[in-house]
Order: structure tokens, then sequence, then C-alpha cells
């Protein structure tokens, strides 16, 4: 990767970089690429569940999309043992439950050796 891409990638949010993993996966990338799939399409339905309409739909996408930012700076919210301050944090959480209960079934099948 020459200068170019490196700082234009630096200035993408994590979102575009979640992106190009996912449109350029390399061997050691699969793993990844093929959880946060699942992942984006469980929150992807979510967000389609609980909207009636356009408008309702974009504003939850939005939310979604903070909280993922929100999962990025905030470390502490990493841990097992989490503790939420406000509906945000609390949804960070979940979605890194998710993450975790997705590599969970995944070793229970035995998925992450046919990867």
């Amino acid at each position: 990767m020459d200068q170019f891409e490196q700082r234009s990638v630096q200035r993408r949010s994590k979102v575009f970089l979640v992106y190009s993993l996912i449109a350029h996966p390399d061997d050691y990338r699969r793993p990844r690429h093929l959880l946060l799939a699942e992942a984006a399409k469980k929150i992807e339905y979510s967000v389609h569940t609980m909207s009636a309409t356009e408008s309702g739909y974009n504003q939850r996408a939005k939310a979604k999309l903070h909280v993922v930012k929100l999962m990025e700076h905030r470390e502490s919210l990493w841990s097992i043992d989490a503790a939420h301050y406000d509906d945000d944090e609390e949804e960070a959480i979940e979605i890194i439950g998710l993450l975790r209960n997705i590599c969970s079934g995944w070793r229970k099948i035995g998925k992450r050796k046919a990867l």
C-alpha cells in the first residue's frame, strides 16, 4: 500500500475500513470477514424489524452506526463484565456480545477449522 492509500485509510471512519476488509478479503482476513458479515446481517435485521417507516429505518441505522463507532473508542466496553452508563453503551455491549456469541457458536460447530 503506498503512502496516499495509507493516509486515505487513516482518514476514513471504521465503517469504511470494515467495508474495505469485506471487499478485499485476504486469506488471513477471511475469518474476520465472515464474522463481520454475520454480525452485520444480524444488526441490519434488527434495524429492519424495528422500523415501520423509511425515516424510522434511517434513524435507527444512524443510531446503530453511532454505536459501532462508540465501540471503537471505548475499550472498557469490551470486557466481559463491562458496565454501561447510557443506552448507547448498553447497545454497544449487546453488539459485542453478539460478536462473542457468533464466535462461540462457530467454535461449537467447528466452523473455525473450516475457515
